[in-house]
This record gives structure tokens, sequence and C-alpha cells, in this order.
């Protein structure tokens, strides 16, 4: 039986003995099973047992209550610590049978850990995101100062690293008051094991460790512990049937538009929409529906989308909401893909309205239709020239896609947009989001080849595991690119880790594939320049200690490997003026042959290196605020 085979038969018993808490003792006995460092302890259930543990153990000793219903011992005053002798911890035990009273199963008996750093780690099970893992500053502190990262279950190795580098103490991971500095690896070990647990055993709500105490020698303790159980935990908010994304894309290039409410008020969304349409070059039909017919805009009325002539790609519909579903019949002869319900008066004015829309959508999913919305200000896509929207702006052509749910920022975006002539690659209000969701146009765009950049204005999301899954992807085809180059253990991801190969071509290689990707504006590199430095002072320990070592072979490698640099340093010059995009470097150590600027009189541009990746982000950041001073300048 395997570790967590037998964690989850462990579970399975206390459930089914009606245990929905484990208390500290149990639940480090899991923890240790995970691997995780615990501290040393004894349950025992009498006085006379304290005692004896008190003199296997040895003082200071940390004495603790335990109880069923007891989860909370600190605050009920059931720790007592730094017990230093037989008559404390007498004492102490009668303090905490007074204290627990009925409520008291027993004692833990603890020797008292030493360390002036405490830690929090801990996992949680939300509806949204399923299992979540905690790590922060424990203790006291913990509520107090609220210095807390959160990551999504499973953790990768980037995961684990980003945790760490994210807490705002990083001070107290380092060495800290004569004491060492935390072991990452084993910190690591514990958010990892925190994770395997809540993936592999799905009857843990809640495990809480803390404090995750630091000894003087930097090596973390759990020294409390709690998990929470449950049976039959949902697995999150469920999950509506899948969209065929390429029905979405082809909603942003319809060859034949009916506009189902059309108006001939002006300031009307019947009249609006249309007249954005119409007012550009939009090489599709468009048809206009309204039961008076006649003409509005000196264009035909259809009375019903039934008389329309031919078949109908996208239906844009205006009509009041207790209209809509009598449409659909209507739509599925005519072949409609998809449904842009502007109108509102759904789920945002209460049960009735959530129902009609429940109910819209359900019928919609039989008929094949996809429904954009509703409550929606529109969609457009200005490399087919259609703008469908009520915002009177038409941005130019570009490679950023724009998805609001709020339609007053997506207008305001729009504006902004086509006044800096910035170039949209589309754009949707996603509205209530009743059949697609912010998640499907993430990956929809994701996919498109004309989609360089995905701006998202969120105020809720429907699939939140989903969407942190297609937000945290690079393009798969760096990373296939970049595959065929590094070995496997390669990070896969965005700092690309070159994992230390002593081919100098492989950073080479590796830097032209990210320049040459359109996902990519610049490159920061880091690692290479400088590393001479560390195997020149390395040969010269060398040569002190190994008396046949050869200097002459020593000072022609030297020699050797400063040409490497250099020929290195040039070679990401003639990559800059290639691309022309902009490559910072970071000197990973300085020398008096070492310049901020490496001048080359046949290439434009100079190659730039700083001391530090922070210096080199700010850089980074100060061009990219320069070039918006002078575009707003011309």
């Amino acid at each position: 039986m395997t570790r967590l085979s037998s964690i989850n038969a462990l579970i399975e018993k206390n459930l089914e003995s009606g245990i929905v808490n484990l208390n500290e003792d149990k639940a480090k006995q899991i923890f240790q099973i995970m691997g995780m460092p615990v501290v040393k302890e004894e349950n025992v259930t009498t006085q006379e047992q304290v005692l004896d543990a008190g003199q296997k153990l040895g003082f200071p000793l940390v004495l603790k209550g335990l109880g069923a219903n007891i989860l909370h011992k600190t605050e009920a005053g059931l720790v007592i610590v730094g017990v230093d002798g037989n008559d404390s911890l007498k004492q102490a035990a009668k303090t905490i049978q007074d204290r627990a009273g009925k409520n008291l199963d027993g004692f833990l008996v603890q020797p008292m850990v030493q360390g002036k750093r405490e830690f929090v780690a801990g996992m949680f099970r939300d509806d949204q995101f399923g299992p979540v893992i905690m790590f922060g500053l424990g203790g006291v502190l913990t509520e107090a100062i609220g210095d807390i990262v959160f990551k999504i279950a499973p953790l990768d190795p980037a995961d684990l690293e980003d945790m760490l580098d994210s807490l705002g103490a990083q001070k107290l991971l380092g060495p800290f008051r004569g004491e060492a500095a935390v072991d990452r690896e084993s910190l690591k070990s514990v958010l990892k094991a925190l994770s395997d647990l809540a993936c592999a055993c799905p009857g843990i709500r809640e495990i809480d460790v803390n404090p995750l105490i630091v000894k003087a020698d930097g090596m973390p303790v759990a020294v409390d512990g709690l998990m929470v159980l449950e049976k039959n935990i949902p697995s999150g908010t469920p999950l509506s049937p899948p969209i065929d994304l390429n029905a979405l894309r082809s909603c942003f290039y319809p060859e034949s538009v009916a506009f189902v409410g059309a108006s001939a008020t002006p300031g009307k969304w019947g009249h609006m929409l249309p007249t954005n349409t119409f007012a550009r070059d939009f090489k599709g039909r468009v048809f206009l529906i309204n039961p008076k017919g006649g003409k509005i805009m000196g264009r035909k009325v259809y009375k019903a989308l039934s008389e329309v002539p031919t078949d109908v790609d996208l239906a844009v519909v205006t009509v009041p909401a207790h209209g809509v579903m009598d449409l659909i019949p209507e739509m599925a002869p005519k072949k409609v893909k998809g449904m842009l319900l502007i109108t509102s008066g759904f789920r945002e004015v209460g049960d009735q309205g959530r129902d009609l829309e429940d109910r819209i959508v359900a019928e919609a999913r039989k008929a094949g239709i996809l429904v954009l919305g509703p409550n929606t200000m529109g969609v457009c896509n200005p490399h087919a020239e259609f703008y469908s929207t009520a915002a009177n702006a038409f941005p130019l052509p570009g490679s950023t896609a724009l998805v609001c749910q709020s339609g007053n920022m997506g207008t305001q975006l729009l504006a902004f947009a086509e006044q800096q002539d910035i170039g949209i690659r589309a754009f949707s209000g996603s509205g209530n989001e009743a059949m697609v969701i912010i998640e499907d146009y993430m990956e929809t765009f994701e996919r498109d080849e004309l989609t360089r950049t995905v701006v998202l204005y969120i105020e809720s999301i429907k699939q939140g595991r989903r969407f942190f899954k297609s937000a945290s992807r690079l393009s798969q085809g760096i990373i296939s690119r970049l595959k065929k180059i590094l070995p496997l253990f390669w990070s896969h991801d965005n700092p690309v880790d070159i994992v230390g190969e002593g081919d100098p071509g492989i950073p080479r290689t590796c830097m032209e594939e990210l320049l040459r990707w359109d996902g990519c504006d610049a490159v920061i590199h880091l690692g290479i320049h400088g590393k001479r430095i560390l195997v020149n002072a390395m040969i010269e320990s060398i040569l002190k200690a190994d008396p046949d070592a050869n200097a002459a072979e020593a000072a022609q490698f030297n020699q050797a490997l400063a040409q490497v640099e250099e020929d290195y340093t040039q070679y990401v010059v003639e990559l800059t003026q290639k691309y022309q995009k902009p490559v910072l470097g970071v000197s990973l150590l300085t020398d008096e042959l070492s310049r901020t600027l490496y001048r080359y009189d046949h290439l434009e541009y100079k190659g730039v290196y700083f001391p530090s990746p922070e210096r080199a982000v700010k850089a980074l950041s100060g061009m990219v605020q320069y070039q918006t001073w002078l575009g707003k300048r011309i």
C-alpha cells in the first residue's frame, strides 16, 4: 500500500467513525507519512503519564490539551510553553485539566522547539479553484500582518520557488539574528507534501500547519497542525458543457448578420448596432428584422427571421427578454451559428430573470446555437471591418484581443484604443456569460494566430482552475521549439532556465527562438556575461592546489573563455538589430574588463549590461514609459 493510499484509508476510517476534525497528533501522523518534518512528541491520557513523558523528552517542554471538540487550543488556554521541571509540568497538567473540563481527551507533551522565525502553511478547498496551498508568516503574526501567498494545487517546482520569493518578509528566509538561512528545499518539501495530499486525498477539506518553526540551523519543523475532513466534498463549481471554440471564432467573421429588433429610432440598441455596422466597410450581408417591416435607413426590413432569403451566421438580438425564447425555433432553420444577445433583463434582475436565461441557453444548446451574452454591448473585429457594438469607436486592426465584463469599461477601452492608434484583434463584451464565459474567450484567442495579447477586464470568473491554467500557459509553439534545444528538466516556463548547460551555442539558440517568437517583445538575459570571472577564480584555485597543473594551458583557456564571452556579446547585439527588439543583459560578476556598453562599428545598437536584474527591469520599464511619452507627442 502506497503512503497516499494508506492516508486515504485512514481518512475514510475516521469519517466512518464520525470524526471530521483530526486533532494535532493525528494530523501530524499524516504529515510524517508524507515526509514532513514534525516535532517529536508523546500522546498521553493521565497526569502521571505526563510526568513520565516529561522525563523521557527532557526539559524545557510544551504541554497541550487534546480533545475532539478542541480546535483552537491556544485561544482556549490549553497550550503552556516553557515548562522547565517536574513541578511546573504537574501544575501545567492540572491547569489544562481545569480549563478543558469534559472536553479533554488527553495531553500532548513536546520538547520546546527553539527558533526565532515562525511560518504557516496550509490547504483549503475553494469552490471555484479547488485545492489551494497557502504559505506565510505564522504564529500570532498570521492574522496581524497578513503576509501570505496562495497557489492553486498541484504545485510544480516553479510554483514552489515563487511562493517563497513572493513572501514580503524575505529577510526571514535568509540568515537571521545569528540563525542560519532557512533550508529552502525543506520548506518547499512541506508545501509540495500539502499539494500532493490535497490532490490525492479528496476527503481532506482543510489543513493548517501553524506554527512551522525554523530552528537555529535553518530547518523547519511542524509543531502544531490541524486537519478537517469531509465526506463527498464538492469538486468545485459545476462546469457547464464545453462550447465549440471554432464556432465562437466564427462569430467574429460572420458572412451574414441579422439584426433582430432593428429600430428606426436613433439612440436605441436596434438602431446603434446596425448603424455602426453599416458605417464601416463590412463585406458580409446584413438583414434588418422588425415585425413592422418597411424600411430603416433606406434598407428593406424583414418582418421575421424566417423571411430572410438565405442562411444567417450571426443573429444580433435586441428584442425584450420575454421575446427571445420564441426566436430560437426561427433560428434553427436558418442555421444560425451564434446569437449575440444584447438584451438585458435576465439574471441581473433576479431569480425570474435567471430562470429565463437558463431556459434560453438550454434551448439554444439543443439547437446548436452559441449564445454570447446576454446583457452585452456587442462585438467587433477590425480585421473584418465588423463593428457591432454600442460604442461609436472604430479602432485599427491589431493583435490585442479585448474582452470586458463591463460595458462601460469596454466602451472606454475601445475609444482609448482608437484615440491612441492601438490595434485591436477583436473585442467582445461578455455580459452575463450565460453560455460563453471568459475562459472560452481566453482559449479561443490563445489559439488565434493574429492574437499576441489578450486584455481582460474581469469582475468575476466562473471556472477558476481553468482560468488560471489558461492564463499561465506560454505558447506551445515556443515551448516545443525550446524542448528541441534544452534537456528535459528545463523550466518549461518564463523565466527560461537553460539549466547550466556548458554548450555555448545553447543560450544563443534559445535567445533567437525567443526573439523570433511573436509573443516576446523584449528579453533580459543573465548568467552568461561575467561567467568567465567565476571560472578564472576556479582556475586560480586549481593552480594553487595542484602542483601538476599547467599554467600555460590555464592562460590559454582563460583567453579562449574571454573570446567566447565577447563573441556572445556581439551576437546578442546582432540579434537586437535583426529582430528590432530590446535585449538587456545582466552581468553575473564584473571586473576591470567589464563594461556597461559594448559598441560595434558595423552595428546600429549597443550591448547593454546591468549589475542586477532589478536594474534591468527598471530600465525596460523606463523604455516603455518613454515610448508612451513619445507617442503622445506625435
